[in-house]
């Protein structure tokens, strides 16, 4: 990389380093540093003039991923440039404050004022976890035509709010200092980062049972006895809604979590009973691979005449 500068010493060029993604270089005028004498001329007559050329190094505290919600303005929202310039300022007019009614909906967007992005591309609320995340959860801004539009911020948060199909994003992460690493602190982030991480894996460490999508608990990732819930019966029309029960001991989990399947009979529950086989599926845990029968079924399809959905819950400790 070269820094181009002519300055008191004429200097046109210096080269201060080489490419770096994650740092910045700035030339600085501190006396304090490495100087470097010139002289020319034999020693008793020679002429020195003193070089110096300085550069401070720093790296960013937080990496930033952009989306393409910045530029994304499917309303056609006006941006009205600088929100301190008199043109800008006409966005917050006549005590507009982003409210949903004509007279109180922002008139378009400005530097500081920044909602574009549908309301409807979301589906959560605002993740307010830091001060650094200041934005509203919705406004309402006219469009050209008069309209008021529903929309969110469309700039840098920490967390985005809920998009379907896809999650909660997080857009900011810090960069820790190095200088803390081996620290009891710095252990403790680290332990802590596993620990969320990884929550099934040390499910057994928690305090409060975790629960999982269906409300069930997340089995322990060592061994242990365990409690299953079958799915709810979804068949109404031969018998109401329930729910049977079975108990596995450790060494029949084990199995089934090897690769093996285990056949067990179910809690009575409606006046019925199941003869199920259980198996284990890394991502989505213990399900019914058979019920009532040796008919091989689509892993996940509904089981039993009743039809109770496949996967099954470690029913909470009371």
């Amino acid at each position: 990389m070269l820094g181009k500068f002519r300055g008191a010493l004429w200097v046109l060029s210096v080269e201060v380093g080489y490419c770096k993604k994650l740092a910045f270089d700035k030339l600085i005028l501190f006396s304090t540093g490495l100087k470097l004498n010139v002289c020319k001329g034999p020693d008793r007559n020679k002429t020195c003039t003193q070089n110096d050329q300085k550069v401070s190094y720093a790296i960013p505290l937080e990496i930033i991923y952009l989306t393409p919600l910045n530029n994304w303005n499917p309303h056609n929202l006006t941006y009205k440039g600088d929100e301190r310039l008199d043109h800008g300022k006409t966005v917050t007019a006549d005590g507009r404050n982003g409210g949903k009614t004509k007279t109180k909906a922002y008139d378009g967007v400005n530097s500081k004022i920044y909602y574009i992005t549908p309301n409807r591309f979301f589906t959560g609320n605002e993740t307010n976890v830091d001060a650094a995340d200041t934005t509203k959860d919705l406004v309402g801004v006219l469009d050209p035509t008069g309209e008021v539009r529903q929309v969110r911020a469309s700039g840098v948060r920490i967390f985005l709010p809920d998009i379907p199909g896809v999650g909660i994003l997080r857009q900011r992460y810090p960069i820790m200092p190095i200088h803390v690493e081996g620290s009891t602190a710095w252990k403790e982030i680290q332990a802590v980062g596993d620990f969320l991480m990884e929550s099934k894996k040390h499910a057994n460490l928690f305090r409060d049972p975790l629960s999982g999508q269906d409300g069930g608990q997340y089995p322990p990732e060592v061994n242990t006895d365990t409690d299953l819930r079958t799915g709810s019966s979804t068949n109404l029309t031969k018998v109401g809604r329930h729910r049977h029960e079975v108990i596995l001991d450790k060494d029949e989990v084990t199995i089934i979590k090897s690769g093996g399947n285990v056949t067990v009979v179910t809690t009575e529950n409606s006046g019925h009973q199941h003869t199920v086989t259980i198996k284990w599926h890394k991502k989505k845990g213990f399900y019914m691979a058979l019920c009532d029968s040796t008919e091989i079924t689509r892993p996940f399809a509904v089981k039993c005449w009743d039809k109770h959905s496949a996967r099954m819950a470690a029913v909470p400790n009371e």
